[in-house]
């Protein structure tokens, strides 16, 4: 039996991976968890395989840290000024985050 050609795209969903707001900022998570799509990549960026993850994140299954590294390599420049813009220690400050040992002391 052959498949009927799609008359319209299909809609891509990411299995595992939901936002929900006022659940980690509302950014994209692992279902389930509080593991963000951000986290995962920050791994990979440091050239964590998946092996390295689930060991990290012992929670997690195989599956959903794909899941999360596929919703990654589709919206990987947007994730990645997020990645960029939370590592900024001026950022950081203007949210209130005090950046220790450069605030030490500081009011």
């Amino acid at each position: 039996m052959a498949l009927a050609p799609l008359e319209a795209p299909a809609l891509v969903s990411y299995p595992h991976i939901v936002a929900t707001p006022g659940t980690c900022g509302g950014r994209p998570r692992i279902d389930g968890t509080r593991i963000s799509v951000q986290v995962i990549a920050e791994y990979y960026n440091l050239n964590r395989s998946v092996g390295y993850i689930l060991d990290s994140l012992p929670h997690l299954k195989a599956g959903q840290v794909h899941a999360a590294l596929t919703y990654y390599f589709d919206h990987q420049e947007e994730i990645d000024e997020e990645i960029r813009k939370w590592s900024d220690k001026d950022f950081l400050r203007s949210m209130g985050v005090k950046i220790y040992p450069d605030d030490l002391g500081k009011a």
